[in-house]
């Protein structure tokens, strides 16, 4: 097998990795918060009994700032991935497979933490939700093979140097 094989070989193994790694980032900022709201004694920084009108804004503006950070990052993809010649060899094609899936990971990853942070200095339910469906929505874009060879146009070539036992499912 050639260094470029090896190399495609393990591509999703460490896309995966990558992955999980940003997945279980979000997810522990959010456990945290969640168990550190959960104490009687906490006061959350901030607090909408002062001003009720505060809750309404504070909620559309952070939920608007993270349905446009998602819709921005699933667009980023979908463009970048669009711009991959389907006769490209396949290095070229992981690299900007890779570029594009990084870029949509962090633009959600963000928005996350941004509830997950929200979350954790308002204890504002509203927040809560809006992150276990953002979480849910990134859970579902795990990189596999199935949506590589869909997006890239990815050829039987292509997939042979992709063995599937070297890659996580």
């Amino acid at each position: 097998m050639s260094s470029s094989s090896d190399a495609s070989a393990t591509f999703l193994n460490r896309l995966n990795l990558i992955y999980y790694g940003l997945l279980s980032m979000s997810l522990i900022v959010f456990i945290y918060s969640y168990l550190e709201n959960q104490e009687m004694a906490r006061v959350t920084v901030i607090n909408y009994e002062n001003d009720p009108h505060m809750a309404w804004i504070l909620r559309a503006t952070i939920g608007i700032t993270c349905l446009v950070d998602a819709i921005a990052g699933y667009r980023m993809f979908r463009r970048m991935i669009g711009q991959v010649r389907p006769e490209a060899p396949l290095p070229e094609k992981l690299a900007r497979y890779r570029r594009a899936f990084l870029i949509r990971m962090m633009l959600y990853i963000a928005a996350s933490l941004l509830l997950a942070i929200f979350y954790y200095f308002s204890d504002d339910g509203f927040f809560a939700v809006l992150y276990v469906i953002l979480f849910v929505i990134i859970a579902a874009w795990r990189p596999t093979l199935q949506d590589m060879h869909k997006r890239l146009s990815l050829t039987d070539e292509d997939l042979a140097q992709l063995s599937p036992s070297d890659v996580v499912t």
